[in-house]
C-alpha cells in the first residue's frame, strides 16, 4: 500500500506573489462536531455519515477498559465490525507504522479514542491508510481533536516533527459525561492550552515570514 505524499499547506494556499501580498485566511474544521452527555452511545449511528462498515479503534488499555464496552455496544447495534488497536503511549513513527501495517486493507474508518497523543497518532494512521478518522476525546487537556496536524515524538517521548493533513477529522464526538469525570487537572491543562494558543496565533500573525506563507512552522 502506497503512503500518501506529505501534505504542505503553504504549497497550496501561500500567495504566488510574496512581495507584500498577505496570505489568505483558511478555515480548518471537522466535518461534524457532536457534544453532549451520553453521545458515546451514538457513535455507531454517527458513522453512517462516512459509510463505515469495518472500523479500527485506537485506544489505550485504560481507555478500552473504561469506555471500550460502551463504544463497542454502539457499533454492534449498527452492525459495524470493529477491531481494537492498543495505543502504546507515544505518537511516534514507529507506533504509527505498526498500526498502519496491521490495518492496511482491513478497515474503512479509524476511531481514535483518548488524549492528545492517541488522537494525533490516529490522524496519522488514517492519513496513511487513506481513510476517514473519527475522534472521540476522553480528556479536555489538549486541542488535538479538531486540528488537521499531528505532533510526532520519538519512542522515548522527545519531540520529533509534525505532520499536516489535507482533511480534518470527519467527525469529533465529545461525551461531556466522560470528560467531566476525569481529574480536574486535565480540564485545567486544557484551559492553559487554549490560552497559550491565543498568544501563539498572535505571534504567527505578526511574524513577517508567516505573511508570506500560510504556515511557517517549518521555519520557526
Amino acid at each position: 500500500m502506497n503512503t500518501p505524499a506529505p501534505y504542505d499547506p503553504s504549497s497550496i494556499f501561500a500567495p504566488k506573489d510574496t512581495n507584500g501580498v498577505p496570505a489568505p485566511r483558511v478555515f480548518i474544521a471537522p466535518q461534524r462536531y457532536v457534544q453532549g452527555v451520553g453521545v458515546l452511545e451514538n457513535v455507531g449511528r454517527y458513522l453512517s455519515l462516512v459509510n463505515a462498515g469495518h472500523v479500527a479503534i485506537l485506544i489505550s488499555e485504560r481507555g478500552r477498559a473504561s469506555v471500550g464496552p460502551r463504544l463497542l455496544k454502539s457499533l454492534q447495534a449498527e452492525n459495524i465490525d470493529s477491531v481494537f488497536c492498543v495505543f502504546g503511549g507515544e505518537c511516534s513513527l514507529e507506533e504509527i507504522e505498526l498500526h498502519r501495517e496491521r490495518l492496511a486493507g482491513r478497515v474503512d474508518c479509524l476511531i481514535a479514542v483518548g488524549g492528545g497523543k492517541c488522537v494525533d497518532a490516529g490522524k496519522s494512521i488514517a492519513f496513511r491508510l487513506s481513510i476517514p478518522v473519527v475522534v472521540v476525546p476522553t480528556l479536555a487537556s489538549n486541542d488535538a481533536p479538531c486540528s488537521a496536524v499531528s505532533v510526532l515524538y520519538t519512542p522515548s517521548g522527545a519531540y520529533s516533527s509534525f505532520e499536516f493533513f489535507p482533511q480534518s477529522p470527519a467527525l469529533v464526538v465529545v461525551d461531556t459525561g466522560v470528560v467531566a469525570a476525569d481529574p480536574e487537572r486535565y480540564l485545567v491543562s486544557g484551559m492553559g492550552d487554549a490560552i497559550a494558543t491565543s498568544y501563539e496565533a498572535r505571534a504567527c500573525l505578526q511574524n513577517r515570514r508567516v505573511r508570506k506563507s500560510v504556515l511557517s512552522l517549518n521555519d520557526d
